[in-house]
């Protein structure tokens, strides 16, 4: 193997040590990792991201067309090409959103679940799913870069770990880009959107991140990864961010928004 095929393997499998896992039962995962019955068939695609047929269907949440601008799903008559009249209102600084489904039911408490301790292959296995079912669009992106929405660094050190850290170096891994896990900061702790009222949310998060690696971002196109969508405020943020350091496209890819 080349040594620059081999460097590459190393850093995209670089979410197996950390997992806390067998390597070969991340890989190929021999039950699904929502509700452990056994994957019939690791040749089939599908079953070897970790997840069953059934629960596959049941994270697949809202079959409607969803807006390319925010994520949103939009009724059977709109145009999905451009943006929605809610997302050309809020004038986003990303210029799009690729997501799995909507922040309910059991793709909600699929993402819960994801953030617990023993759980990371749970995230890997979400991961997988976006890539399947949007990997054209995702392709489509042309993006030069994938890099994860942060977290301020004390959160860091009482989280079991960074869901959007793991979500990227997968889709980074499927899609074979190069992944920078350091490019944005968020450099002042801020109080949980969750905790806010909209109002709130959307002045939280002001001048929260800062782009240290500009050269690793500068005329390129960014592929943001997040584990939810629900303002967009702090996708927005970071896109703010991206831009001003000079990336030429931000696109926000996620597991769920909020409708």
């Amino acid at each position: 193997m080349p040594m620059n095929a081999k460097l590459r393997l190393l850093q995209s499998s670089s979410w197996l040590k950390r997992a806390g896992r067998s390597t070969l039962g991340l890989v190929f995962p021999e039950c699904c990792e929502l509700c452990q019955i056994s994957l019939p068939s690791l040749e089939n695609a599908e079953d070897a991201i970790g997840l069953c047929e059934s629960c596959r269907l049941l994270l697949l949440n809202d079959d409607r067309e969803a807006c390319l601008g925010c994520g949103c799903p939009v009724g059977p008559y709109l145009l999905t090409q451009t943006s929605c009249l809610k997302c050309q209102r809020a004038a986003y600084k990303f210029h799009q959103v690729i997501r799995l489904g909507l922040y309910q039911d059991e793709l909600r408490s699929a993402i819960i679940k994801g953030k617990a301790p023993a759980e990371k292959s749970l995230c890997v296995a979400l991961a997988r799913y976006l890539a399947l079912v949007q990997r054209e669009r995702l392709e489509a992106v042309a993006a030069d870069v994938v890099v994860p929405v942060p977290s301020f660094w004390l959160k860091r050190i009482y989280a079991p770990h960074h869901q959007a850290d793991i979500l990227a170096e997968v889709i980074a891994h499927e899609l074979q880009l190069p992944l920078r896990l350091a490019a944005i900061h968020k450099v002042r702790r801020t109080a949980d959107q969750s905790d806010l009222p909209r109002e709130q949310r959307l002045r939280n998060l002001n001048g929260a991140f800062r782009v240290p690696l500009r050269r690793a971002i500068s005329g390129r196109t960014v592929l943001l990864v997040d584990d939810v969508l629900t303002t967009r405020t702090t996708a927005n943020e970071c896109a703010r961010a991206l831009r001003k350091a000079g990336a030429k496209r931000v696109v926000v890819a996620a597991i769920a928004a909020v409708e």
